[in-house]
């Protein structure tokens, strides 16, 4: 049972709606000046000191539920932003991202002051902004940010994302978002496979570097019983619906056209947006992963099953998988966590043109902290987001309590905390991505994704910095999924030339400078995709023809309009990347 002050159901925000006709209550806030009650702290915030908040100054902060998070009023981190900036959270937690767009929807008298949700998109913004567009329930930054920007500022300054601003300023030319921004090369080299290499090596086979290697090495899985159990019950490769990357087909695309797992779009030289599933290379691609499925290499209910039913079959007693796609093999194999050191990484197989892209997802900002019409104190609710960019806070909110290194080496919890700073040389030289470059500074004892009342689970505005991201320490325990995955990038992994090189043809995002053109395109895109998610694997199944169906799916994607979705993505893509 969750344990808030005040819990926020889509039915109850159902009701708001029909009670308010989608009416705005009167404006409590404005933007481009400063209300009576920031003038009160205005010296104290542009001095950058804490805390800095009137004493009895309240923020109602509107927060999504997270199951691993118990109490956000209890939370150590709310309680250390409190005590930081002086100012007092009643948190309204809303039960899903659905709720808060409704709530918005609704634009009533109960919005609160400010709120943390990732799920408002930039045409949200046109659409519940002050622009033309707009409704005007939700309010701009931008008086705050220029006037009093530190760390915000700070993170738009270092970051390694190209021309961030066009993420955060939206297509009406207001800023609504303080961001949440990870540099994680982890993240970013997140779609991998892990080929089993103890069956490899009981075959003498070696890891397949092409797509006509890997073939064979699948024959060899499907045939040779490498398991030893005297059946034929091998899945050579497999994956599933659901997991983290976990898609076989998306992996093996990038062998014959760059598969961007969002959009499946491509910019070629001169900055012109395809989609891939147009393409010869993609037909090439897509005939090579049916004739996987067909021959019994691909898994066919890697299709449809979901991660949990891949658990249950990974983790049975007689192990029976060959190659797995998907970038957490700690959670796939949670039941038999031994049973990963069995598998090696699998790189991209080059395919007959020689192209092998990694699986990989460019950096970008989440929108994250936004203030509402209601708001009161705006400057303070600034001030608040923009201190959760610090370092300070952005490690609070990620890894829990800071403590500092045990002497004793016993890691007495008193002492330890949540995490600690590397300090010695041993623990600096234990980095989880050494092998990438990156030293040791954060060392983790509070597990990722732990139900935990330390932290807000790092969904909060933020900017952790690849030094933060991918400078934890490894804590010698080679079953550490953490550990594990970071090893894992070594064969996917592009330094900063070669990976900017494939960045520059992703659509990394799109923007419309009118809700006219966002509505359309959203309309034409969802068709487009449905239709075609349903042909795709109508083709890698077999209950299509490659060859003798390309025509006539080619001809139906005409039909649903996909020149005239490219022709508004176009226009988006070159707004986005002015």
């Amino acid at each position: 049972m969750l344990n808030k002050k005040r819990v926020i159901g889509a039915m109850v925000l159902a009701t708001a709606v029909l009670m308010s006709a989608c009416g705005g209550g009167s404006s409590s806030s404005v933007y481009g000046e400063l209300t009576e009650n920031d003038k009160l702290i205005e010296a104290k915030v542009k001095d950058h000191q804490y805390p800095y908040a009137e004493p009895g100054t309240k923020l109602k902060i509107g927060k999504t539920h997270d199951a691993c998070v118990p109490d956000f009023e209890t939370n150590a981190f709310s309680l250390y932003l409190e005590e930081k900036t002086g100012l007092e959270l009643d948190f309204e937690v809303y039960a899903d991202s659905n709720s808060v767009k409704t709530m918005l929807a609704a634009n009533s008298d109960d919005l609160p002051d400010i709120a943390v949700s990732p799920s408002l998109s930039d045409a949200d913004f046109i659409q519940y902004g002050v622009g033309d567009y707009g409704t005007g329930a939700v309010v701009p930054w931008d008086y705050y940010y220029e006037n009093y920007g530190y760390y915000y500022k700070q993170a738009v300054e270092q970051t390694i994302i190209d021309k961030i601003d066009n993420f955060l300023i939206a297509a009406d030319g207001h800023r609504y978002t303080v961001p949440y921004i990870c540099e994680q090369m982890g993240n970013v080299f997140s779609g991998k496979a892990f080929i089993n290499k103890v069956w490899l090596d009981k075959l003498g086979l070696e890891v397949p570097t092409t797509t006509e290697e890997l073939r064979t090495v699948l024959e060899a899985f499907r045939d040779k019983d490498p398991n030893g159990n005297g059946q034929k019950d091998e899945i050579p490769m497999t994956g599933s619906t659901n997991g983290y990357t976990a898609k076989p087909y998306e992996f093996l695309l990038n062998a014959f056209v760059y598969c961007d797992r969002d959009n499946y779009m491509w910019a070629d030289d001169k900055g012109k947006v395809s989609y891939i599933y147009t393409s010869d290379d993609y037909k090439e691609g897509l005939k090579y992963i049916s004739d996987l499925c067909k021959d019994g290499l691909l898994d066919k209910q890697s299709l449809i099953q979901k991660n949990e039913e891949l658990k249950a079959i990974s983790c049975a007693e007689t192990n029976r998988i060959g190659v797995l796609i998907g970038g957490s093999p700690d959670n796939v194999f949670s039941a038999k966590l031994e049973r990963m050191l069995d598998y090696v990484p699998l790189p991209v197989p080059k395919g007959p043109k020689g192209i092998n892209y990694p699986y990989m997802k460019p950096i970008k900002p989440t929108n994250m902290g936004w203030m509402s019409r209601k708001c009161e104190h705006p400057l303070a609710g600034y001030a608040l987001f923009d201190f959760m960019m610090s370092e300070e806070a952005t490690t609070f909110a990620r890894y829990g309590i800071e403590g500092k290194r045990d002497p004793s080496g016993k890691n007495d919890p008193e002492i330890v905390k949540d995490w600690y700073r590397a300090t010695t040389d041993e623990e600096k030289d234990r980095a989880l991505f050494k092998h990438i470059g990156f030293e040791g500074d954060i060392v983790t004892i509070l597990g990722y994704g732990t139900i935990t009342n330390s932290h807000w689970q790092a969904q909060n505005p933020q900017y952790r910095s690849s030094k933060i991201a991918d400078g934890m320490v490894w804590d010698g325990n080679p079953l550490n999924g953490e550990y594990v995955k970071a090893q894992a990038i070594t064969p996917y992994y592009l330094e900063e030339a070669d990976r900017k090189e494939i960045e520059k043809h992703i659509v990394r995002a799109l923007k419309f400078e009118n809700l006219e053109d966002q509505k359309n395109y959203s309309t034409l895109a969802s068709s487009l995709k449905t239709y075609f998610q349903q042909q795709q694997a109508k083709f890698i199944v077999g209950d299509l023809d490659v060859e003798k169906d390309w025509d006539k799916f080619q001809t139906e994607l005409k039909n649903l309009k996909i020149d005239q979705c490219l022709e508004l993505a176009q226009k988006g893509y070159d707004y986005m990347e002015r």
